[in-house]
């Protein structure tokens, strides 16, 4: 298991030199290159034919027997290759933000995107908060706040308006009676 684990984690760094190599818009290094492609022949070694639906065939993962915890890699090295080489690479782009690490192709059409989703929401949601939220929070803290005896007057007058109102419900309820 610490060696699949050891596995995991180097190919993750090739993977992040490589991809970052194509945001910069730069070829990878060769040992890199190099290292993917034996990465990649020990994942399509084991591809197979296996039984799909309705008495099919489709070309799978197959089962080598006993521990395969390399086998989640298998995948990951393969799309890795399938951006590498299709018409994708060039749509590769590190997240502009300055906290977050992600590498994301972009596959939308028009305007090249900058950040992943979750930093492209962060930064929608901030600019709202910059441009509505704040100026309004400001605008209440410089509102003007009411002198002691302005807030005495109403309370008086919230005071005369519920008796008004208590004096007109009483004398409704006589004549009901």
């Amino acid at each position: 298991a610490e060696a699949a684990f050891a596995q995991a984690r180097n190919l993750r760094d090739l993977l992040e030199r490589v991809l970052l190599a194509l945001a910069a818009r730069k070829a990878p290094a060769a040992p890199d290159l190099e290292a993917l492609s034996d990465a990649l022949g020990a994942a399509l070694s084991n591809r197979r034919l296996v039984p799909a639906g309705a008495g099919g065939w489709s070309v799978g993962w197959g089962d080598r027997g006993g521990d395969d915890l390399d086998r989640v890699l298998w995948p990951v090295v393969t799309s890795a290759v399938d951006v590498l080489t299709s018409k994708w690479r060039h749509k590769v782009y590190l997240c502009a933000s300055d906290d977050c690490r992600l590498i994301l192709v972009d596959r939308e059409p028009g305007r090249p995107r900058t950040r992943c989703r979750r930093c492209a929401t962060l930064h929608r949601s901030s600019k709202h908060y910059r441009a509505q939220v704040k100026p309004r929070r400001d605008a209440l803290k410089r509102r003007r706040r009411p002198s002691p005896a302005e807030l005495e007057e109403a309370r008086r007058r919230r005071e005369e308006r519920l008796r008004a109102r208590a004096a007109e419900r009483e004398s409704l309820n006589r004549e009901v009676v």
